[in-house]
């Protein structure tokens, strides 16, 4: 659950019950498929922190002198310095993972303004908890979300996201040194729409079997 979303209300699920399903599923993957999940330790902690307010800076501080650096990679992920940190600063880190918070109360992000409308998020969450779903928004669609959702219709929204998209795409083409399975790994994309957004682009030069995928 992050904020600014339908869900910002709801907590997060144990992180017992995210171990039992991701075990569910590895257990019915083909062979030949690779499932990739997030470690839920990593989970739990980006819950907290998504979801908590500003006391938690003194654990975030406290964490880093304990050690705890480039946490978003496994193999960095400093468990023991963030509990030792909670514990330190006296703070139950489950309160803020799993707490349900209520519609009509005030959320710890309540002093940034998204411009998202609250009452279209409230209204979403009850669509979603009865699997109840919008039409695609659209210039002749709008739902009103925000006071830009008219401005979001028109393309400007999409516009900006494919800016972005082709930043992404040319910071791993770089990375990789144009190395067109390491990027696509990188993007989490399969090489086949990787293709297809160099070509949309305008990015690189295309072998034939290249510019062939779709």
């Amino acid at each position: 659950p992050k904020p600014e979303t339908p869900f910002q209300w709801l907590g997060m699920e144990p992180i017992q019950e995210h171990y039992r399903k991701q075990d569910r599923i590895k257990s019915r993957v083909r062979r030949g498929v690779r499932f990739k999940y997030h470690a839920c330790e990593t989970s739990f902690m980006e819950a907290v922190f998504s979801r908590g307010d500003r006391s938690l800076c003194d654990v975030l501080e406290r964490a880093w002198r304990y050690g705890a650096r480039f946490d978003g990679w496994e193999e960095h992920f400093a468990l023991d310095a963030w509990n030792r940190a909670f514990q330190d600063e006296g703070i139950d880190p489950e309160f803020f993972a799993y707490t349900d918070y209520d519609p009509e109360g005030r959320l710890p992000w309540d002093s940034v303004d998204s411009r998202v409308n609250r009452r279209w998020l409230s209204q979403e969450l009850k669509r979603a908890l009865t699997e109840a779903t919008l039409s695609i928004c659209g210039p002749s669609d709008c739902h009103g979300c925000a006071p830009f959702a008219r401005e979001c219709v028109k393309g400007i929204v999409n516009e900006t996201t494919e800016v972005v998209e082709k930043m992404c795409i040319e910071t791993a083409v770089e990375l990789t040194r144009n190395n067109r399975v390491a990027a696509a790994e990188m993007l989490g994309l399969s090489r086949q729409s990787l293709y297809s957004k160099l070509r949309r682009y305008g990015l690189g030069d295309l072998g034939p079997e290249e510019g062939a995928a779709d």
